[in-house]
């Protein structure tokens, strides 16, 4: 159980650190704006009227806390086949109840468990987006 704990905290953090790294490579200047004109994207989602558009605009990097908030479903499901198929572990691997009540608590901790990795990895996201600014120009 140690070793699933340490592996959820390294993903969160990781997670977190893949978040910053993107968007600052989507922001003007960066890698992926310079390679796919990622703002360009951006700015003509942005000029439709369409709220999916809006939405997609928000998704995709016009937004710190939207960013934050889904990229982390795709992290989830990258850590759960991790830990699940490379480690070996997963928090539902010690209930031990059988029948119809196994599988209620089993939807019901992976319910509660996927609720609290996004919340806190998207909330930690969205921190290290707006707390530790790029300091540009240093030598």
């Amino acid at each position: 159980m140690l070793t699933f704990l340490l592996l959820t905290i390294m993903f969160l953090l990781a997670g977190n650190g893949i978040v910053k790294i993107f968007f600052e490579m989507i922001q003007d200047g960066g890698a992926l704006d310079v390679v796919f004109g990622w703002q360009k994207i951006l700015k003509k989602l942005y000029a439709k009227e369409s709220k999916v558009a809006h939405l997609l605009e928000s998704m995709l990097g016009g937004c710190k806390r939207c960013f934050s908030f889904w990229f982390m479903p795709t992290w989830f499901l990258f850590y759960c086949i991790t830990s699940k198929y490379a480690f070996h572990i997963w928090i539902t691997d010690l209930i031990t109840h059988s029948g119809f009540w196994h599988w209620v608590i089993i939807c019901l901790t992976n319910w509660t468990w996927y609720c609290m990795f996004h919340a806190l990895g998207a909330e930690g996201g969205y921190f290290i987006l707006t707390k530790f600014k790029n300091k540009s120009n240093v030598v």
